[in-house]
């Protein structure tokens, strides 16, 4: 079930979803996650929308949290600004191509928030939706390990050679469309029940 903005969120466990609109909301959805979270954080999104977060003070939040964090940040110079202050095996750059504009927060496994549209709109226009479908949730968490585990930290540095690159890259591309389609698969059973 999708409730409309502004309507309450059921208290069914495992099948609710809340859109949010605009970069207010969705920062406040994810200083929310933080806040509440047990153990860990995942975080992954472009440079804009690590400007976004930073604009909503997520990273300082980030900075003064005890939390398990895992970052996968873009390999520029503002995006490694925002990431000042933060401990260097917490987070890795990856490629823009392996970025792949994608945008979510997971929460201790149990809640997500995933953007729908991101840096080619304004902050107004920003849609995410906040669930905690536990389908949804494995789907993206699954696809943020295998980034994860395709990069080195920061703190590790040194790069991979051409033929290591090459080699993460195919991997990473084929466990993607792996992951789409469970992904697809997973949203089209969810929508196809409401």
């Amino acid at each position: 079930k999708i409730p409309s903005v502004g309507s309450e969120i059921s208290k069914e466990k495992g099948n609710q979803f809340q859109i949010l609109h605009g970069s207010y909301q969705v920062n406040n959805k994810i200083i929310e996650m933080i806040m509440s979270a047990k153990s860990k954080f995942l975080l992954i999104g472009s440079e804009n929308d690590f400007l976004q977060f930073h604009h909503g003070n997520v990273f300082e939040l980030i900075k003064k949290s005890k939390l398990n964090f895992k970052i996968l940040s873009p390999d520029s110079k503002k995006a490694s600004y925002f990431l000042q202050g933060i401990k260097k095996d917490h987070y890795k750059k990856i490629s823009e191509k392996d970025g792949r504009n994608f945008c979510f927060g997971i929460k201790d496994e149990d809640e997500i928030v995933f953007f729908m549209k991101n840096e080619k709109h304004s902050k107004d226009e920003q849609v995410a939706i906040w669930s905690d479908s536990d389908q949804i949730i494995s789907s993206l968490d699954m696809l943020f390990n295998i980034v994860w585990h395709n990069y080195k930290t920061v703190k590790e540095a040194g790069k991979y050679t051409k033929l290591e690159k090459m080699h993460h890259e195919y991997k990473f591309q084929l466990k993607e469309l792996e992951q789409v389609n469970m992904a697809l698969t997973t949203l089209n059973k969810i929508l196809s029940k409401s």
